[in-house]
């Protein structure tokens, strides 16, 4: 087994001041066309093009928004017009076009543009195209399909476990509230890391917390059996993160949680959290950075496991991926105020083999480990279609995961 850590040596820097002095540095060597490719969001996205002078395009992803000119093919609610004209705020009477073509490879982003000779913008024309039925499938890339199945076959079909219910780990269910799915691995953290107990305490870690970015899609219930396949696990959780052990303060931790919904309402950003080990009550009517109003951890030095309130000054032992250890999510805060980390040495992937073997079949519900002031909750009951559709992609996203880690 290997540590998987791919941000330890990178140094992040603002966005706009980082394209801007790349931006200035293009433009002494006579380059007068921009396109800015980068996947923070769409906030972000309109926030570089208002303050990023010389700009004439922005690329943008992570967000999945979706932007189209006039009637949509479908029923995918838009966010604007495709593209968004976005005024700079640093070049008086200049536009910068913005674009996403939402999620899932659902849409194919389609823009051209007309450039004048001092590189400006002066016309552009296009939309997404939906890639339904309608479009011919390519045989070159069929058959490069057809040429990886064959090697990853034997694990992606083998069955790995069973579940009696649906593991929901769609992005607008878990980046929006507690999901099952996010129970079923963050509990697959601490059941098999139990060590022996003593008289002091029932576990050495009790508590686990996971990035809802880290969760890619459901497992469905497949009649009559709910068998589990190698290629569900692949699926669900493709990027080869190693679980860690880390030792932070409940200051840190609380700020975690604050992090955790910053976003919401408005976005159904990766950094949402899934816990197990945690109790913790959000109110989204009260400002970012106070919206925490209940956190309370489950104690391992105890006889009987219960549920105590936070202290901010206590240090704790948590069960954690790799990736928000290293700061990943924006969780700086962990990353910052680690006391110490054990790298267990396993992957996310080989969590989840090992849990399904030994507590199939899987019956994990919700349990209000998340919840919400009335009222302030994130999101209301979404549709199937995004589960079906990842559903369907599955295959390929998992031969892509396998053949480049």
């Amino acid at each position: 087994m290997y540590s998987v850590n791919v941000i330890a040596n990178l140094v992040f820097k603002d966005e706009v001041a980082a394209i801007t002095a790349e931006v200035r540095r293009l433009q002494s060597q006579g380059v007068n066309k921009f396109i800015a490719l980068g996947h923070s969001g769409i906030k972000a996205d309109i926030t570089i093009a208002k303050q990023v002078p010389g700009l004439d395009l922005v690329v943008g992803g992570h967000s999945n928004t979706f932007l189209y000119e006039g009637t949509p093919p479908e029923d995918d609610k838009k966010y604007g017009e495709y593209p968004l004209g976005i005024p700079s705020e640093v070049e008086s009477g200049r536009f910068v076009l913005v674009v996403q073509d939402y999620a899932f490879g659902k849409y194919l982003g389609y823009l051209k543009l007309k450039f004048d000779d001092a590189g400006e913008v002066t016309e552009f024309d296009g939309n997404p195209i939906l890639l339904n039925s309608s479009i011919s499938q390519d045989s070159e890339t069929l058959a490069e399909v057809a040429s990886m199945k064959g090697i990853i076959a034997n694990l992606t079909k083998q069955e790995v476990g069973r579940t009696h219910v649906f593991l929901d780990g769609r992005r607008e269910t878990c980046r929006r509230g507690e999901c099952n799915m996010g129970n079923l691995i963050t509990d697959a953290m601490v059941r098999q890391n139990l060590k022996t107990p003593d008289e002091a305490k029932w576990a050495d870690v009790s508590m686990g917390i996971w990035n809802s970015g880290n969760i890619r899609a459901p497992i469905p219930f497949r009649p009559p059996n709910g068998i589990i396949t190698g290629e569900d696990v692949l699926t669900v959780v493709p990027f080869m993160n190693t679980i860690d052990v880390i030792v932070i303060s409940g200051e840190a931790l609380y700020q975690a949680f604050e992090h955790s919904v910053a976003e919401l309402p408005d976005s159904e950003a990766g950094q949402f959290l899934q816990v197990s080990g945690f109790v913790v009550t959000y109110d989204l009517s009260k400002p970012v950075g106070e919206r925490v109003v209940r956190l309370e951890a489950r104690c391992s030095e105890c006889k009987v496991p219960q549920y105590q309130p936070v202290e901010k000054q206590k240090r704790y032992k948590l069960l954690i991926n790799s990736y928000i250890a290293d700061g990943g999510d924006g969780f700086t805060m962990i990353k910052d105020n680690t006391y110490s980390r054990d790298q267990i040495g396993y992957l996310d992937s080989d969590l989840l083999f090992a849990y399904l073997k030994d507590a199939s079949p899987i019956t994990t519900g919700l349990e209000r480990r998340i919840t919400f002031v009335d009222g302030t909750a994130a999101g209301s009951s979404p549709s199937l279609s995004a589960a079906v559709f990842v559903l369907l992609m599955s295959p390929i996203l998992t031969m892509l995961t396998t053949l480049f880690p």
